[in-house]
């Protein structure tokens, strides 16, 4: 006990460009999952496995690449290069690392392990993902008049264009070829396809938006109460167990 005392400040400063990069990382899960409509994080073994890699690599090369293990003077200097080291980590990635004599395949192996979490999150998932996005096209297909939703989509989509500067006009586009068809089908098939570029946080709403049958709600959304209610019995459970 007393040397893992002995090695907490050097451990905490290796820890820093593992928190930053897996702060900065978030990002890229989240987009890469936005179509899986009922994907909780917490609950998804395959996220602590991307967590761990994700925090472990940049924290493992800077403890090499700095000689932690030697117990240097911790200063300013030694916390800004960790803090940097975890933000600049894809650029890391990209070079050539020496630690000692070794010349370390950094970018192979960490896609490597990278691809295994995000195969296990697909993984994760159950039937319950694919009849979703099947019965949101069958809702769209018996909506009388889908302008509201269409309207909102592009309200969504033109605010995501001015916040996060990325190039949309094939979606924008999209969405015009969209109002000018007139196979209902070809229609609801095309909208499910720009629902899944989505944030699950907003899908419930835009949804409403479209009018499409109650039904759906009721089978695949909790209501507020619900979610209440289930955090209550959780609540219940671990009491219990105290």
């Amino acid at each position: 006990m007393n040397l893992l005392l002995e090695w907490i400040p050097w451990l905490a400063i290796a820890a820093i460009p593992g928190i930053f990069n897996t702060l900065a990382a978030f990002e890229e899960l989240n987009d890469r999952c936005r179509l899986l409509p009922f994907f909780e994080p917490l609950k998804t073994p395959g996220v602590w496995v991307w967590s761990v890699v994700q925090f472990g690599f940049p924290a493992g090369l800077f403890w090499g690449s700095t000689s932690l293990s030697s117990q240097p003077d911790i200063n300013v200097e030694l916390v800004s290069n960790a803090a940097l080291f975890g933000l600049g980590f894809v650029a890391v990635l990209n070079a050539q690392i020496q630690i000692g004599a070794n010349t370390i395949p950094i970018k192979s192996a960490y896609t490597y392990f990278i691809n295994i979490a995000y195969r296990m999150i697909a993984h994760s998932q159950d039937d319950r993902v694919y009849r979703f996005w099947l019965d949101v096209q069958d809702a769209l297909e018996t909506v009388p008049d889908l302008s509201p939703g269409l309207d909102y989509l592009q309200e969504y989509y033109e605010i995501e264009v001015e916040i996060t500067q990325q190039p949309m006009s094939d979606v924008l586009q999209e969405l015009e070829q969209i109002r000018d068809l007139s196979d209902r089908n070809d229609q609801a098939r095309r909208i499910k396809s720009l629902l899944k570029g989505v944030s699950r946080k907003r899908l419930y709403g835009i949804l409403k938006q479209f009018a499409v049958d109650d039904d759906l709600f009721k089978q695949y959304f909790m209501t507020s109460n619900q979610i209440r209610r289930r955090r209550r019995r959780r609540w219940r459970v671990l009491l219990k167990r105290f």
